[in-house]
């Protein structure tokens, strides 16, 4: 069949189907011409108005209600609609000519929402303390790889200061509700990942489902001795039942300074430099005078660049930095489940790039940092009664950096500080020095530190961290009765590897030969070593494990939960006195009661210790109680519910401990004593000089003054905060004001007069006083059905006075005028 005869073939076809489609049209444009006008009211369950619900037809957005919750589309009777409204069920409904009254039910799982808390959760409505939290999908939107970094500004309460941005370093340093202690050591929160005390500053933001902030005593009793700071709680996903899901994602982000500093050239240096000796000059008798250091023609070869090998004009920060550097990220992972075993598994690649150019080593010694993370959670109900859950998760990462003692800071200080002519730079392939001007190069400094002819570090790290827990139902003894068995292995080992080379310099000589021109030869300054390498490792490693009694059950409208919790931890290698090894041990206990969430009471408490300490202090106890209001479900305030939509009160007290106090271990030992001579000698000279003539007899020296009084400090705790939601819970707002009373601080009693010969031990001494307050804001709602957005505002403000630090008395100068 040739081309005509088949479109003569297809042509009737063609107009058939034109015409039909034509008619179909006409046909819809008819039958939309019988449309009604649809009316009705959305109420709540209590019959009030729902304000701002959305009316739609097969997804489409018709209408939303307004402050009546009335509506009114076009539609055919007996169309299938739908209406929706955040924090209520979705519900269908038939279309009708007359007005309609839709009831909308409340989402019990939003009223069932739990919250994750210290050793458990809590229904998120009778939650008393002062909890914060975030989503793990909200920290994952940010492009950076520290965690740390992705809390700032996500939480109240919560700060954070970044002071560096090296790659593998740049992690920043977290504070709950500031500082609550002038003790440096112990200002940081504790940090569990999954019930267990790990950092999570290398976590893989994919794998975490939310990171919950504990911040009064309430929250943190449970963690006795050591949550006077604050305690950040995370919790990675979880397998779910249903078909195998895979999530793949990948971030390229490009990094660059903030505000680069505008640097003088050496016109400009030079012109500076010679108006601000001028201004200081004083005329003497033997220096009448004035000489500037650089001279005109110096000050013109400088402006003119006719000789820039002698007469170097080199940006410092352009030669040795580049504008930007790259930084990506891989995520892959698989969940999903039967009825009985659940999994989820990822994997997460990380990279950094420095921002160093490359000159002329023969090596890379730039800034650089890879991370590998891995992660398996596994579910498995052995029974009805019965579910065994095991994690296991790793890190691999590598990390290089210029070798030298001055690290990142001084480099760049040195950097900023390098005048443009100390040097031309790289000229054909050869390092270009002045003699006597290392002090203001970059690359050598007056530190000896050399970015360009030390070499590079190399450090590889691998963490591995398996948990096994088993949740055993008790429900044959007591309904809403179980038990809980956890236990955590973690480990890390690490090497460095330390590759050195030397590289030449070379000085400009210059002669002049008889016709007055110059040649500028160079003399080598060193030579180009051979690559030496030394290597060192590290190991650490810690277990932990927890047995616990939960109880959980409503009594009509009663509710009653209770947790009696033992857990104990040693960690091997931990740093100081690295041999012996440090542990805890402890009891936690918490019962909480609310009537028909309504009104909630709590009482908490930890009983911990740390051989850190004598016997006799080595445990504390450490309670704190709450209350809360849900005033919104009172029947005589229901009027105002038409605004309010929810609020409630919570009043909370308590004390909680610290015991990273500073100082040494094991302060509460005997005085330890120097005995021998040379040491003696080495010490100072503390060595008897008596007898025969010329000999030195042996002795003994105190070396310092212990105190078997050492303790933590305590910190005492209140807290009063409000929660309060509008327009049906489209508008959300958290207030809360503490007072923190902390005292037993360790220091050095600086009153003591000198006389006494030796310094005084350490005692818990000093005094703080903290107080401020948080805010939260938030606007939660929706455009048609497939749209929602969120916007967020948090504001804290911190404040503290130190009421006792033993510092010696001084006059200060109003006093002494």
């Amino acid at each position: 069949m040739n081309s005509r005869s088949r479109f003569n073939f297809y042509f009737p076809v063609l107009v058939a189907c034109f015409v039909f489609v034509c008619c179909f049209m006409c046909s819809n444009s008819v039958y939309a011409q019988v449309q009604h006008q649809i009316t009705g009211t959305v109420v709540d369950d209590h019959g009030d108005p729902v304000i701002g619900a959305t009316i739609s037809v097969s997804g489409k957005a018709l209408a939303v209600t307004d402050l009546d919750g009335a509506f009114h589309v076009s539609a055919n009777p007996g169309a299938k609609l739908s209406v929706s409204y955040i924090g209520f069920k979705p519900k269908n409904f038939i279309a009708k000519v007359g007005g309609m009254r839709i009831s909308l039910s409340s989402d019990v799982n939003q009223i069932q929402e739990v919250q994750v808390v210290g050793y458990g959760v809590q229904k998120k409505v009778t939650v008393t303390g002062a909890v914060s939290s975030v989503s793990g999908s909200q920290l994952a939107e940010t492009p950076t790889g520290s965690i740390n970094n992705m809390l700032a500004g996500a939480v109240t309460g919560l700060s954070s200061v970044q002071v560096s941005g090296e790659p593998g370093s740049d992690a920043a340093t977290i504070y709950i509700r500031g500082k609550g202690t002038f003790n440096s050591s112990g200002q940081s929160p504790l940090l569990e990942v999954d019930g267990v005390e790990r950092s999570f500053n290398d976590l893989n933001p994919n794998d975490i489902e939310s990171i919950t902030v504990l911040k009064d005593a309430s929250a943190t009793a449970v963690y006795g001795v050591r949550g006077a700071n604050g305690v950040i709680l995370v919790t990675t996903k979880r397998g779910k039942e249903g078909k195998a899901k895979v999530s793949f994602s990948t971030n390229w982000s490009v990094v660059a300074p903030s505000k680069p500093l505008k640097l003088a050239n050496s016109y400009e240096y030079a012109t500076f430099r010679n108006m601000r000796d001028l201004y200081d000059f004083t005329p003497t008798a033997t220096n009448p005078t004035f000489t500037p250091i650089f001279s005109d023609a110096v000050i013109n070869a400088f402006k003119t660049h006719s000789n820039p090998i002698l007469y170097p004009d080199l940006n410092w920060v352009d030669f040795i930095l580049d504008k930007t550097s790259l930084q990506t990220q891989h995520n892959m992972n698989i969940s999903g489940g039967t009825k009985t075993a659940r999994y989820f598994v990822s994997v997460g690649a990380f990279t950094q790039d420095g921002m160093f150019n490359k000159l002329t080593q023969p090596y890379d010694n730039n800034y650089s940092y890879q991370r590998f993370n891995y992660r398996a959670n596994l579910d498995l109900d052995v029974t009805s009664s019965t579910t065994l859950s095991m994690n296991l998760s790793g890190i691999v990462s590598n990390k290089r950096n210029p070798r030298g003692s001055q690290g990142p800071t001084g480099f760049f200080k040195n950097l900023y500080y390098a005048t443009p002519f100390s040097s031309p730079g790289i000229i054909d392939g050869k390092y270009v020095v002045f003699d006597g001007t290392s002090s203001w190069l970059p690359f050598q400094g007056a530190t000896g530190s050399n970015y360009y002819g030390v070499g590079y570090d190399k450090e590889s790290v691998n963490t591995l961290s398996v948990d096994m827990i088993l949740n055993q139902k008790l429900d044959f003894i007591t309904k809403g009765l179980s038990f809980k068995l956890k236990g955590s292995y973690n480990s890390s080992f690490s090497s460095t590897k330390d590759c050195t080379q030397g590289l030449p310099t070379y000085t400009p000589v210059v002669t002049t030969n008889t016709d007055g021109t110059q040649n500028i030869a160079y003399k080598m300054n060193g030579s180009l070593d051979v690559m030496s390498y030394s290597e060192t490792y590290g190991k650490g490693r810690n277990w932990y494990m927890d047995a616990s009694i939960n109880y959980d059950h409503n009594f009509g409208l009663n509710h009653i939960g209770a947790l009696l919790l033992y857990n104990q931890s040693k960690t091997y290698y931990p740093g100081s006195f690295s041999s012996i090894p440090t542990g805890y041990v402890g009891l936690v206990g918490r019962l909480a009661y609310d009537w028909n969430n309504r009104y909630m009471a709590e009482f908490d408490f930890g009983y911990n210790g740390s051989e850190n300490f004598a016997k006799n202090r080595r445990f504390g106890k450490f309670p704190a109680v709450s209350i809360g209001w849900v005033f919104t479900d009172e029947p005589w305030l229901k009027p105002i519910t038409k605004i309010v939509s929810f609020g409630k009160l919570r009043v909370t007290y308590g004390v909680v401990g610290n015991d990273k106090i500073g100082g040494k271990r094991f302060m509460y030992l005997p005085d330890p004593y120097y005995v021998n001579n040379s040491s003696l000698l080495n010490r100072g000279g503390y060595a008897y000089d008596f007898g025969t003539s010329g000999a030195i007899q042996n002795a003994a020296y105190e070396a310092s003054r212990n105190n078997p009084n050492v303790t933590w400090e305590k910190a005492h705790k209140q807290n009063y905060g409000i929660d309060l939601r509008f327009f049906k819970d489209r508008l959300g707002t958290t207030l809360d004001y503490y007072v923190e009373h902390r005292d037993h601080i360790l220091l050095y009693d600086q009153t003591a007069p000198d006389l006494i010969g030796f310094t005084l031990p350490a005692a818990n001494l000093g005094k703080v006083k903290s107080w401020g307050y948080e805010l939260s804001i938030s606007w939660n709602d929706r455009i048609g059905n497939d749209i929602r957005y969120n916007i967020g505002l948090n504001f804290s403000n911190n404040e503290n006075k130190i009421l006792e630090e033993k510092e010696a008395p001084q006059d200060y100068a109003y006093q002494m005028a």
